[in-house]
This record gives C-alpha cells, structure tokens and sequence, in this order.
C-alpha cells in the first residue's frame, strides 16, 4: 500500500489566503494610482498641487463611470457565459445581478447629485422622459447616442443618462423578479443580452467622449488598430473597487476568527513578501510540461468530438457572428497531431535519460508519474467528484465506472510514486 503524503498546495487560512490578495490588489491599485498622477503631471506641467488634486478627482469621477457601466455589463455577460455552459447556478445568478444592481444604484445616484444642483440637467431629464427610451431597442439607442446625447451640453448629457439609468433600473429589477420566481434558472437570455447592448453603447459613448481620459494620454495613444484604449483612470477605479472587495472580504474572514481587522496599508505591510516574491507554480519542467499539454489536449478533443455529434444531430441554422470559426473536424486532426508530437518527445526524454544512467531515468519517471497523478486528480475534478475520496467510498456513492477505473489508476499511480521514490533514495545512497 502507498503511504505518500496528499498531492497538492499545503492550504493557508483563509485569514492569510484573505490577507494576500488584499496585499496583491492594493498593490495594483497604488501602482496604478501613481501611473495616473504621472499622466496628470505630464499633461499639467504648469499646475500647482493644488489644482492636480481637483483635476485628478475629476478624471476618477469620469472613470469610475467607466468602471460602473463595465460592472453591469460583465455580471450580464458572466450569467449568459455560465448559461452556455451549463454551469450556471442560483448562487451565480444573484452575485452577478447583485453585482449589476449595485453598480446601477451608484450611477443612478451619481447623475442624481449633478441633477439637483443643474437646470439644464433636470431640463434634459424631462425631455428625454420614459416615454422617449420606451421600445427603444439597441439600434435606435445608439442613433439617440450619437444624434441627441453626443450634441449635448455636459450637465444636459448628465439628465439625459439620469434619465437612462432609470429605465434601465426598471430592466435589472424584472431580471431579479425573474430570478426570484425560479433561482434555478438563468433569466431570459434574449432580453438579458439586449439589455447589456445598451449598456455597452452607453460604455462606448464614454470612450468615444474620452471620459476620464488625460490629454498625455490622448496624445500618446497607439496608432495600431485595435480595441479602444481604456482611460488610466478607468484601470486606477478599477482595481480601486477590486481592492475594497478584497478587504470587505479580510474583514470578514477577521471577525469570523475574532482576530484584529488591520487597515489595507497595514495589511500590505505585513505582507509585503507576498508582492516581492514569486507568486504562483514552480515551472514545470519540460516533460512535465508536455503530459500536461498532451492531457489538456485528450480533454479538448474529447469535447469537441461530443461537440460534433451533437450539431450533427441538430443541425444550427443560426448564422454566427464574427470571423468563421475552423471546423470542428479540422481541430479535432490538428489536435491529434499535436498529441503525436507530445508523445514522441515524452518517448525521446525518456530514452534520454535512461541513456544518462539509472538516476537520471528514475528522476524522470518520477517527474512522469507525479505528472501522471496529477492528471487523474484533475480528470476527477472534471467528472464532478472530489479525488480524495476512496475507492471504497466511491463504490458505495455509487460513482460511474469511468471515475472508479480513475481512482483504481491513481492508486496504482500512487504505489508507483512511491516505489521509484524509495529507488531513488537507494541509487543517492
């Protein structure tokens, strides 16, 4: 019987683990922040303290919308994302419409504050009422876009997306009253996607007016063809809010161990050698790199296999948006002949090391095998079931035969580890 310790990361506190990514994200947060001021700088030259500080408010009062409208549309992207998968779950449904609501009521009362201290804004509220967005699909918006909101004064502009937000309030509420009557499922996919291309029109009003944008960076755009560049503003109001969504979560991890609850500053300073040194995995070498490739490759063409049955059975008469994607039958013989490639060389490393001599080899078979485990581990995760349940367990679950071959080769997997680590002892020895 195999007695190694179980595979995988040694697993922090969640205090600790919490504590990190506050680190991390405040991190990125002052390193974009200074970026910002640099930007303001160069585009102010003249300008005392004083008056960058208010101009640098400004421009992060303007990104931050940015960032609101982003945080709409990606909670409506991430359901439809989790929908198409079939991995959407009640949970998913209302942190993402959590999410969206919560970044709406922000813009809501943000155009509110200008609303009440300007007539020309409350002017423009009026005359772009419910009844002017009322029926008004995705094509019609952009024109008002770009024929009434663009041609607008700056506080007019203010009651005309005041006015907007509120109709689109009206939107997220019946998505969460739809979500409400059954969790279970994703709310309707068609209103949810035309619901987020008015948002994005209103996000690509923003970019077009270079909201949030410093005249250096104006100047210094790139020439390429491309995505829009994003505002350095938008990036600093950002991570800002991902920041403050990371100590929220310290707070509460802090509580719940009834531990002293640190400010963001404090937290970063203690963990200072989480920014300094290397984050993430060791390298792996290149063998195990290439049971990795040629695993995540079996995996692919598995799926895409399925993939193909299934819109044989059900031909799609839906055109596609976009460019042509390539065959299925084409990927798949690509694949293939990637998996080739990725045995072979496994084959030649081996041969290679056998030929160095009895070390070398059982180091490599050892770095094969452990690659060979973590593989199975994962191929578990894939079919749902947690790898460290045992084979007895399993059985008794009634787990599917698939999984249960997979743990019997584990195991065996497990046994071989152990054996060539023994072996490797002896030859240092």
């Amino acid at each position: 019987m195999g007695t190694s310790a179980q595979a995988g990361r040694t697993k922090l506190p969640k205090l600790q683990l919490c504590a990190n990514v506050v680190a991390r994200s405040q991190t990125k947060y002052q390193e974009a922040l200074k970026v910002l001021n640099d930007y303001i700088k160069a585009s102010y030259p003249s300008k005392q303290e004083y008056d960058l500080d208010h101009i640098r408010s400004s421009f992060l009062d303007e990104g931050d919308n940015l960032r609101l409208t982003y945080e709409i549309e990606n909670s409506l992207l991430n359901i439809k994302k989790k929908s198409d998968k079939n991995k959407y779950t009640p949970q998913h449904g209302q942190d993402y419409l959590e999410l969206a609501n919560n970044a709406l009521k922000e813009l809501i009362t943000k155009t509110n504050i200008i609303n009440k201290s300007s007539v020309m804004s409350q002017e423009a509220k009026q005359a772009f009422s419910a009844e002017y967005f009322d029926s008004m699909g995705f094509d019609e918006l952009t024109r008002a876009i770009f024929e009434d909101l663009t041609t607008l004064p700056e506080d007019m502009q203010n009651g005309w997306l005041n006015s907007f937000y509120i109709q689109l309030g009206i939107r997220i509420e019946l998505l969460v009253e739809l979500y409400n009557i059954n969790p279970s499922e994703p709310p309707s996919l068609d209103f949810l996607i035309d619901t987020r291309k008015q948002i994005k029109a209103i996000e690509s009003f923003y970019m077009q007016s270079k909201n949030g944008m410093t005249p250096f960076e104006e100047e210094n755009k790139p020439a390429t063809a491309g995505r829009p560049q994003k505002p350095q503003s938008f990036i600093v109001c950002r991570y800002q809010a991902d920041a403050q969504r990371a100590y929220d979560e310290y707070k509460k991890a802090a509580i719940d161990v009834n531990a002293q609850i640190l400010t963001p500053e404090q937290v970063l300073e203690k963990n200072k050698d989480v920014i300094t040194s290397a984050t993430g995995r060791i390298a792996l070498k290149p063998i195990e790199k290439a049971m990795s490739d040629r695993y995540k490759a079996n995996n692919l063409i598995e799926d895409l296999t399925q993939q193909l049955k299934n819109e044989q059975n059900v031909p799609s008469t839906k055109p596609r948006a976009g460019r042509t994607p390539v065959p299925l039958p084409d990927r798949i013989k690509k694949l293939k002949k990637e998996v080739k490639q990725l045995s072979r060389f496994i084959e030649e490393e081996l041969q290679k090391a056998e030929n160095e001599g009895a070390e070398s080899y059982t180091k490599t078979m050892l770095l094969l095998k452990k690659a060979e485990r973590r593989d199975l581990r994962y191929g578990l995760k894939r079919q749902g079931v947690s790898p460290n349940t045992s084979i007895e367990d399993a059985i008794t679950s009634n787990e599917s035969k698939v999984t249960i071959k997979m743990r019997q080769e584990l195991k065996e997997v497990d046994n071989q580890i152990d054996d060539l680590t023994k072996a490797l002892n002896d030859i240092i020895k």
